[in-house]
């Protein structure tokens, strides 16, 4: 049997708008950051994601929060709305970076030919809390802050860069003692 382009546009619609199973992991000692129900942000170690009607969510239908940019404030991770609303979304990934992306497919007005483009949703946001912090749990999966206990909350990518600073930066701080130690032993020698 023959699908029309119609119909097939028809089929890959209805498979864009069923639940993917995606996943991820947090670093050591962070969360990801999700909205809760009551819309107050919560924090889990969940590693199922879930992408359904354009949305990243957790495995309890939670929306992940993230950043479009650097400089952008915490939202949920979603297709565009304009992506959302032709429903152009497809294939949707988590990368190693925590970038979530999709697969626009359009046509190009000009010459009538398929285009496929890989779109940037925004990263996921990661939270770590200071030493000792008890997170209160709400129920298996997810915990929200001590009163008085802010998190600091970034994305994967800036927490590995932060991450690979501070390793330079003591091995910087043993190399300086490492000198002096070997400028004081060679005093001791005169």
């Amino acid at each position: 049997m023959l699908i029309s382009d119609g119909m097939a546009r028809a089929i890959s619609n209805v498979a864009a708008r069923e639940k993917q199973t995606l996943g991820a992991f947090a670093p050591p000692e962070t969360y990801f950051a999700v909205k809760g129900d009551d819309g107050m942000i919560e924090y889990t170690r969940e590693q199922e994601f879930h992408w359904s009607n354009g949305r990243l969510t957790d495995a309890a239908g939670q929306a992940v929060l993230g950043r479009r940019s650097a400089e952008s404030p915490l939202e949920p991770l979603a297709v565009d709305p304009v992506d959302a609303a032709l429903n152009l979304a497809r294939s949707p990934e988590i990368e190693s970076d925590g970038g979530v992306t999709y697969e626009r497919s359009m046509f190009d007005p000009r010459t009538a030919r398929p285009i496929t483009e890989r779109v940037f949703a925004g990263r996921i946001a990661v939270a770590r809390f200071p030493a000792a912090t008890q997170l209160r749990w709400r129920d298996q999966q997810h915990a929200v802050a001590p009163d008085g206990i802010a998190p600091h909350v970034t994305d994967a990518s800036l927490d590995q860069l932060q991450h690979a600073y501070l390793s330079l930066d003591a091995l910087r701080a043993a190399d300086v003692v490492r000198s002096h130690a070997q400028k004081t032993a060679m005093d001791l020698l005169k």
